[in-house]
């Protein structure tokens, strides 16, 4: 399939996935919105065609867009995740789709319409409960059609994934995508701050990515050089459990060595060890590596 998309090298491509993995992509050509369905069968071989032809700056919601991608054998190289940035901009955690879009529009987040009964032994009433059926009965006047609530927000059952329901449903949520990535970097060139702020929202980005894939592929470790530096530090592994526990009343012996008389804490037990601390005049709040440090050579059981 070759596809109608003309886009600079590097230029934004927000991509979300519908119904049964086909792809919807969003970018604009010469100011104006273009979108895009690419069928399930397509759209791993387009995706990896535009990768490769334009290496464009990948928009998505989270992360589980470049995970899907992984799954599928896709690796790209540069993203605008709007989950980061919205961390970036706002701090928290949180960064799922409605607060990231409530938060661009002023809206407020306790205000958030929900989906579902309302459990009226929580005590939480302050926001809009939306029973939408997914078939236009939500009530709001609104077209169920549209991402977007008549109030401003998002509309709960798109959330909720109603927005992979059809072909047209994930085009207009890439291009929602698109629209608050220009939003998001509107926001960024305004801040008063020094440094890059564009450019640590990509950075940032970059690292949401990273997670995606190592969280696919693991930690690249060389075991056998792993297991030489450890061993060069604690000594050789333990054979078996018997090993080990010889191996740990040895370690605790050479520390005990330095205690007074009678005194046979848990090692691993730090308000023993703190108590033990405190018995030969060193009176620390824990017993952290770093907290000791200062105190080497006031007493060898520092060491």
């Amino acid at each position: 399939m070759t596809t109608p998309v003309q886009l600079p090298r590097g230029g934004l491509l927000a991509l979300a996935f519908g119904p049964a993995g086909s792809a919807a992509l969003a970018w604009t050509d010469s100011g104006c919105l273009r979108t895009l369905s690419i069928a399930p069968a397509e759209a791993a071989k387009v995706i990896a065609d535009l990768e490769q032809a334009h290496r464009p700056r990948w928009v998505w919601w989270a992360n589980d867009v470049p995970a899907h991608l992984i799954t599928g054998g896709l690796r790209v190289a540069t993203c605008w995740d709007l989950a980061a940035v919205h961390r970036l901009l706002h701090g928290g955690w949180s960064a799922e789709p409605a607060r990231i879009w409530a938060a661009l529009h002023d809206l407020p987040v306790a205000a958030l319409p929900r989906s579902g009964q309302l459990n009226l032994l929580d005590g939480a009433l302050d926001f809009d409960v939306d029973t939408s059926d997914g078939a236009g009965g939500d009530g709001d006047g609104g077209d169920p059609e549209s991402p977007v609530r008549p109030d401003g927000y998002l509309r709960p059952e798109w959330i909720d994934g109603g927005w992979a329901r059809t072909a047209m449903r994930a085009q207009a949520w890439a291009a929602l995508a698109l629209s608050a990535q220009a939003q998001q970097e509107a926001a960024l060139a305004a801040l008063r701050v020094g440094g890059d702020p564009l450019g640590t929202a990509r950075s940032e980005s970059a690292a949401e990515l990273l997670c995606a894939e190592l969280e696919a592929d693991g930690l690249p470790v060389d075991l056998d050089r792993a297991r030489e530096l450890i061993g060069d530090i604690i000594g050789p592994p333990a054979r078996d459990d018997a090993h080990a526990g010889e191996l740990r009343r040895t370690r605790d012996a050479a520390v005990l060595s330095h205690a007074p008389a009678g005194q046979t804490p848990d090692l691993r037990n730090p308000l023993q060890v703190k108590a033990l601390l405190a018995r030969v005049g060193i009176d620390v709040p824990d017993t952290r590596s770093w907290r000791l440090a200062p105190f080497r050579g006031a007493h060898p059981l520092i060491e």
